[in-house]
């Protein structure tokens, strides 16, 4: 016999947008563990938190493609760049989203516009936009609150196209926001370049650091942050398995038959 131990509540993770594992963002039925019969479940695989659902005549190794991570994937296609502008424009295609893929297209185009960028189309599970370096790097999206609201002041003094250097000149003399709060946003761009006095900070940041910090942060939007285990269980089987104390016997057919796969 051969026991899976699922969620049957929600797991709350206070730090959703910095998800790298499916784990810690487990929701109600979600599979966590296979285990073979007699192994340990602890003090805490037990209602309400968890339900074990022994499966007779089988053993752990059987079941163990359960375990495999649901991964909705967003896939990047450059499709034309303007070097004056230092822009792109890229196709993007979420694969393996599935019907609980929640996330809706105008999530995505609003976080998209907020740091500068232009939606150009869009088609079932995929976007065209067009991102801007500068625009990007002058955006509300980027440093987490309004750079004309709080008085920040940024001006490009130099664009190397060749390159793809950007320097920048931030200025603090009149920013009424967190100046360690912007700090650290230049710091993910490029802390060795970096210099901060008290009025100001002068940095040089490259297209292809700023293109990644996008490209990451838009991945830990809609990418990482939704990852969780492929299959899972019903609210309605979480049910049956709490009525009858936490822990439901079945088949393996039995088993195979109730099993949600999310990527469908």
């Amino acid at each position: 016999m051969a026991r899976i131990i699922a969620r049957n509540v929600d797991n709350v993770n206070p730090n959703l947008n910095s998800v790298v594992d499916a784990e810690v963002n487990y929701k109600r039925g979600d599979i966590v563990s296979v285990l073979e019969d007699g192994s340990d479940l602890g003090t805490k695989v037990t209602l309400p938190r968890f339900i074990v659902i022994d499966v007779a005549g089988v053993t752990a190794g059987e079941l163990t493609d359960y375990l495999n991570e649901w991964k909705p994937t967003l896939k990047f296609t450059l499709l034309n760049t303007n070097a004056a502008l230092d822009g792109f424009r890229v196709k993007m295609v979420l694969e393996n989203g599935g019907s609980q893929y929640t996330v809706t297209k105008a999530q995505v185009e609003n976080w998209l516009t907020s740091r500068g960028v232009s939606i150009f189309s869009d088609a079932a599970n995929e976007i065209v936009f067009d991102f801007v370096v500068g625009e990007y790097l002058q955006s509300t999206g980027f440093w987490g609150f309004s750079p004309v609201l709080s008085n920040l002041g940024i001006t490009e003094t130099a664009y190397r196209q060749t390159t793809g250097e950007h320097d920048l000149t931030i200025d603090f003399s009149g920013f009424t926001g967190n100046k360690q709060t912007a700090k650290s946003k230049l710091l993910e761009l490029d802390p060795e370049s970096l210099v901060v006095t008290n009025s100001q900070a002068v940095t040089t940041v490259t297209r292809n650091n700023a293109r990644d910090h996008f490209y990451n942060s838009l991945r830990e939007a809609f990418e990482k942050s939704k990852r969780r285990r492929q299959y899972y269980f019903s609210g309605a089987d979480c049910d049956a398995a709490t009525n009858a104390g936490g822990i439901l016997t079945v088949t393996k057919a039995q088993v195979a038959a109730h099993i949600l796969d999310k990527a469908t």
